[in-house]
């Protein structure tokens, strides 16, 4: 997967019978799909044009990304700590492990990108996520999606990571089978990959995909869809207060910004809590 620039979604799909258990023998031949380069990615322009983005969803989903305040042109340059307590550099690029911190160190040779080297990993890691899907789901029924189901899961994908599809049940048998209502019905794993505890941003992050997706219907949401994000909405903000309660801060401030985000997201469709009594 690395000597070639693939992903190991895309190997496991043109090698029948492959999977992370999988053991090569001396002679066995392996079929390696064709990998497609990123090049020329120097701003967030250059991101949505390479990924066949618009370029608002793409700053979209960096204020999603780092904060809805955040300018477009300001980058994580240097390495962070997540809400999740996760190491991550750029717009959300995670680093688990050495063997992250040396893929980033050989690419780029130290750990203060350039603006132009944020934008080339964010796009990137886009590329990886969009061909594990169609790797997962077929490239015929990842062609035939709609745009805005394509760039919910792109972002599920990008904040939950590779193997969310296959772990959510039912997801992957939706999207090949165009029950698309069902599929964002779907979106509601806010467990924290590192820590495996459920968390406000999360949930908040979820009603962003569903956000995303349902631009599909025109503004005629199903009302399942809506249930849906009524669901996510409530318990991220019983998730927040206690939160806020195990970091000392002030409940009544932050759900104010929550519900900012929620109704950039959803308008007037969610009923919206200043409390939790």
């Amino acid at each position: 997967s690395r000597r070639y620039g693939v992903s190991l979604e895309a190997l496991y799909s043109v090698n029948n019978g492959f999977n992370k258990e999988t053991r090569l023998s001396l002679g066995q031949s392996v079929n390696i799909p064709t990998a497609r380069k990123i090049v020329n990615v120097k701003n967030l322009s250059d991101v949505a044009k390479a990924m066949g983005l618009s370029e608002a969803f793409v700053k979209q989903w960096k204020k999603a990304e780092d904060a809805p305040n955040t300018p477009d042109n300001k980058f994580h340059n240097k390495p962070y700590t997540d809400e999740a307590g996760v190491l991550t550099i750029g717009i959300g690029h995670a680093i688990q492990n050495d063997k992250d911190k040396q893929e980033i160190l050989k690419k780029y040779g130290d750990f203060n990108l350039t603006n132009a080297e944020v934008c080339e990993l964010f796009a990137s890691d886009l590329l990886e996520a969009e061909e594990n899907i169609s790797a997962i789901i077929g490239q015929n029924n990842y062609d035939k999606m709609p745009q805005a189901m394509k760039e919910a899961l792109l972002d599920m994908v990008f904040n939950k990571g590779n193997p969310i599809i296959k772990e959510t049940e039912g997801l992957a048998y939706c999207l090949k089978t165009g029950k698309y209502e069902a599929a964002i019905n779907k979106f509601t794993n806010i467990k924290s990959t590192n820590t495996g505890k459920e968390m406000s941003g999360l949930a908040k992050r979820r009603i962003f995909d569903i956000s995303i997706a349902t631009k599909m219907y025109d503004g005629k949401i199903p009302a399942s869809n809506v249930a849906t994000v009524q669901s996510l909405y409530n318990k991220g903000v019983q998730l927040l207060k206690e939160e806020c309660e195990a970091k000392g801060k002030n409940f009544a401030d932050q759900i104010v910004g929550y519900n900012e985000d929620i109704q950039r997201y959803f308008g007037d469709r969610i009923e919206l809590k200043y409390t939790t009594e």
